[in-house]
C-alpha cells in the first residue's frame, strides 16, 4: 500500500483476482469514520489467482469503491486509436519537457483515468499531479 502515495490508489487493473484480491480490499477497507477523498476504480481483467472473491459488507460502506470487468477484448480499430492517443501524449509530454505541467508519473495517472472515461478521476487528478 505504499506505493499508493499521498492521494492513494484511483485505478488497479487486476490481473489475478482470487486471494490477491481479498487482501488488496482488505488493505484499503477503512475502519474509522472519516471523509473519502477520492474513489477507487478497481478493473477486473483477469482471474489467474482463483475465479471467486469474498466481498465484505464493511469494505463498501467505508471506501468509494467501483469495480468494472472489461466485457471482453476491444476491437482493433479501438486499440489502435487507444495506442494512437497514448503515442500522441507521450510525443507532447517528451517535446514540451512535461505534458502541460504533470509528472511523468502524473501523465500516466491521467491517461489511465482518460482511458476508462471517468470525468470524476479525472479532475481529482487534475490537480493531485501537477509539478
Amino acid at each position: 500500500m505504499r506505493e499508493a502515495g499521498a492521494s492513494g490508489f484511483q485505478v488497479v487493473i487486476n490481473y489475478v483476482w482470487g486471494q490477491p484480491t481479498e487482501a488488496f480490499l482488505s488493505a484499503i477497507t477503512i475502519r474509522t469514520f472519516v471523509a473519502i477523498p477520492t474513489e477507487i476504480r478497481l478493473v477486473q481483467v483477469g482471474e489467474g489467482a482463483g475465479p471467486t472473491i469474498s466481498l465484505p459488507a464493511a469494505l463498501l460502506r467505508s471506501t468509494a469503491l467501483i469495480i468494472l470487468g472489461t466485457a471482453g477484448i476491444p476491437t482493433r480499430d479501438v486499440l489502435t486509436d487507444a495506442l494512437q492517443r497514448v503515442m500522441a501524449y507521450a510525443a507532447k509530454w517528451r517535446a514540451s519537457g512535461g505534458y502541460h505541467g504533470y509528472s511523468p508519473s502524473g501523465c500516466r495517472t491521467r491517461m489511465a483515468a482518460e482511458a476508462i472515461g471517468s470525468p470524476h478521476s479525472y479532475h481529482s487528478l487534475d490537480s493531485a499531479n501537477r509539478t
